[in-house]
């Protein structure tokens, strides 16, 4: 039942991006299999009649009123599958006076709550994550960057009970995933500072993927000058096909990518005080 939801809540996510395509392609297939039908029918009933001893004329116009009731059956069989796949994005079907409704919301509130919980545990644990990237000199954006992408694989990995999931910071020189290119391309027409996309996957031995593209500060030093510089960076996520992303996703990694940028901004400030105090 739950495989089942998923891959509800997997077309909810994907089909009204391509809505117009499915129909057409859906209503081709129907009608040349309608077609296949009405000649298949047509001639089966000519081999193996259901009413013998018919008049000339009846004996060759009743194969052909067959063969249109079995091309009609098919039909209509390919509308209803048509509409019904188009509008299970809306989570309802609905067919002449008969609505089918797919309840997703419990795995949806269920995701919500661990991401609130793990948000909230990030806030509570502020002071503590300073003081230690502190103690181990990680004052770098990046390197702080890389700390709490580490913190979100962890929770990701115990909430899904999944120790595949990855969540890994890479430098714009990385050599990626054929793959991984192509959601890469995709956010170059996304505006904004923080660009993340995903794709989920119904495909089996496949991948879930989500990548974010960033920027984080360096500091370049050239002949005793400190110049501010950035970089590009992407954060790449991947899990099981099981596991779908969605907005809350990309809404949860954006607001990791601005924290990362407050504790790197703190920190520089604490620096700054306790420099001034010696």
């Amino acid at each position: 039942m739950r495989a089942f939801k998923l891959f509800l809540l997997n077309l909810q996510n994907e089909l009204p991006k391509h809505r117009q395509m499915i129909r057409i392609g859906s209503y081709m297939f129907f009608i040349v299999l309608s077609f296949l039908a009405f000649i298949i029918t047509t001639i089966n009933y000519f081999n193996n009649p259901l009413i013998e001893n018919l008049s000339a004329n009846q004996y060759y116009i009743a194969p052909f009123i067959v063969g249109f009731l079995g091309a009609a059956i098919v039909l209509l069989f390919g509308f209803f599958f048509t509409n019904a796949l188009l509008l299970v994005s809306s989570k309802k079907i609905r067919f002449f006076n008969v609505e089918i409704e797919f309840d997703t919301s419990e795995i949806a509130e269920k995701k919500a709550g661990q991401t609130i919980n793990y948000l909230s545990k990030v806030i509570e644990s502020h002071r503590y994550a300073l003081a230690k990237m502190r103690a181990e000199d990680r004052r770098s954006h990046l390197a702080i960057l890389m700390e709490v992408m580490r913190s979100y694989q962890t929770q990701l990995r115990a909430a899904y009970d999944d120790h595949e999931i990855e969540v890994k910071v890479y430098t714009e020189s990385h050599g990626f995933t054929k793959g991984q290119n192509l959601l890469i391309a995709d956010l170059q027409y996304l505006e904004g500072k923080q660009k993340i996309a995903y794709k989920n996957r119904t495909k089996r031995k496949s991948t879930n993927l989500m990548i974010a593209e960033t920027k984080v500060e360096e500091v370049v030093e050239d002949d005793e000058l400190i110049i501010p510089s950035e970089q590009t960076v992407y954060i790449v996520v991947s899990r099981n096909i099981e596991d779908l992303f969605d907005d809350l996703d990309t809404n949860t990694l954006k607001g990791l990518i601005h924290y990362a940028e407050v504790v790197k901004n703190e920190i520089e400030m604490l620096d700054i005080v306790e420099y001034d105090y010696e």
